[in-house]
């Protein structure tokens, strides 16, 4: 019976179950998907009591939710439907409001995002409809065994009191003192300099950067990684997101609330600083300015040959050279090797999430295929990775292939 069930699977798609309370989201759904033979919807259900039968007869792989099904209460709301097996995707309104709600559920069992107006048949185009196709596919094979971010916890932790980590103005060396520290003088492990407290947040210099290349559905990636990263992580991130502005705020305000690393949204002129992550939308294409000491941000003006993610990864590899490094999650373009490449040629690294993370493999598959990446990380070994590349930092042999 399993096997025959697998082999109807391939031939039919994937099967999945639509479950809004709006019938004409429904129908839109089901006429936008007709004729496409990798995915297809089994049953349609205006309650989310129906899923679990619903499953049971018709042994969906994916369910599409729309979120105005469910309460505000996401850390119990998903548990029916995810114990099923059933890979969740959130479908929420456009508002930023409404994705920022969603997101939560992301925190509790979703393995992605869609909004409303991406699976309305008056505005799509085929262009994203295979984007969308490849999305519920990737949904389907995701693998979602690794536990997800504990956010009750994530905030007791954070409560605790934490060493004082204290970067020296003179030499950038990192400092960690216990907490509660020594009446308010501090002096450099490194170089003995009197470090002042009251300055240190002008000088917490960066001593690695990482960009975090995140494309179409990558936003569990992010909610699974970023509140991994502890407080005193010593080097940088900043991750180049698609997606629609407002959502990239919505996005931003969503990691501060579950991460120990502060999350900051960059804008233009901001100065980078060490023990944060940064959020950038793609459309917005930021770069590192060069030749900054201090280390600014600014759009790039006019809008560069290369996409947001090659601009940001050459930009951080000239500025930092063989401390910067770059981390391909989950993307749908073809894109990438300029900014390795960069990166390479400057003694920095470079690694791509592991597929079964990914709902969208493309950008990391395309980077395998063009480039000689460093490593293959999975979501959970994230933190450990980032660790070794502060540990690491020791300027490289030059490379003669490069």
């Amino acid at each position: 019976m399993a096997a025959r069930n697998k082999k109807e699977h391939l031939l039919n798609g994937v099967p999945m179950i639509m479950a809004s309370a709006n019938d004409e989201l429904l129908l839109e759904t089901i006429s936008l998907l007709d004729k496409i033979y990798s995915v297809k919807i089994v049953s349609t259900t205006n309650r989310l009591s129906d899923i679990t039968a619903l499953n049971e007869k018709y042994q969906a792989k994916v369910v599409l939710l729309d979120s105005n099904l469910l309460d505000n209460e996401p850390d119990t709301a998903l548990a029916p439907v995810t114990e099923t097996g059933l890979k969740v995707i959130m479908v929420a309104d456009a508002t930023p409001q409404a994705f920022q709600r969603s997101l939560k559920y992301m925190t509790h069992g979703a393995v992605d995002l869609l909004l409303k107006n991406q699976i309305s048949l008056g505005i799509i185009h085929e262009r994203d409809r295979t984007e969308l196709v490849n999305r519920l596919v990737g949904a389907a094979r995701i693998d979602v065994s690794t536990p997800q971010t504990a956010t009750g916890a994530r905030k007791k932790t954070a409560k605790k009191a934490k060493p004082e980590v204290l970067f020296c103005e003179d030499c950038g060396a990192k400092n960690i003192f216990p907490a509660g520290g020594s009446g308010g003088a501090y002096y450099c492990q490194q170089c003995g300099d009197l470090l002042e407290n009251h300055l240190i947040s002008r000088y917490k210099r960066s001593s690695h950067v990482t960009v975090l290349v995140a494309g179409l559905g990558s936003y569990r990636n992010l909610i699974n990684i970023i509140p991994q990263i502890s407080s005193d992580f010593a080097g940088t991130l900043i991750a180049v997101v698609s997606g629609p502005i407002g959502h990239i705020d919505s996005l931003s305000r969503y990691l501060q609330s579950i991460s120990q690393l502060p999350v900051r949204r960059v804008s233009n002129g901001c100065e980078i600083e060490g023990c944060c992550c940064y959020i950038a939308a793609s459309d917005e294409n930021f770069i590192m300015k060069p030749f900054s000491t201090s280390r600014k941000m600014e759009r790039a003006k006019p809008s560069p040959p290369n996409g947001a993610f090659d601009i940001m990864m050459q930009s951080v590899s000239e500025s930092f050279k063989h401390k910067s490094a770059a981390l391909f999650l989950s993307g749908d373009k073809e894109e990438g090797e300029n900014g390795v490449n960069f990166m390479k040629k400057n003694g920095g690294k470079s690694a791509i999430l592991s597929f079964a993370n990914c709902i969208n493999s493309q950008i990391g598959e395309h980077v395998l295929r063009s480039c000689q990446v460093d490593k293959i990380v999975a979501e959970e070994d994230v933190s450990y990775f980032l660790q070794d590349l502060l540990k690491s930092e020791k300027k490289p042999e030059t490379s003669s292939g490069m």
